[in-house]
């Protein structure tokens, strides 16, 4: 790979750093030998949604079912309370 190492920010920030010959620093020499695979790949659906919990909130809610059932229990005291919800925003049964 060739790069121009004049706009590389590692390169500009200290002259004294060695790039290798895909202008990575060699700290960054991956052995994709030892990769696995993702066991969490398979999982991921097109209706799938990541959120990054608050360290806080992670204390308590220890698993996607944990957070579900707690946001449907939401979901179920904001339709008491207030119009309905349109059917877009229906969970699954």
């Amino acid at each position: 790979m060739n790069m121009d190492t004049s706009h590389n920010l590692a390169a500009s920030a200290s002259p004294t750093l060695e790039l290798d010959e895909d202008g990575m620093l060699p700290e960054y020499d991956f052995d994709y030998s030892k990769a696995k695979p993702n066991p969490y790949a398979g999982k991921i659906t097109s209706c799938s949604k990541s959120v990054t919990l608050a360290p806080d909130v992670a204390a308590v809610f220890t698993d996607s079912e944990a957070v579900n059932a707690a946001l449907r229990t939401l979901i179920d005291i904001a339709r008491a309370s207030v119009s309905p919800l349109p059917a877009s925003a229906e969970p699954p049964a």
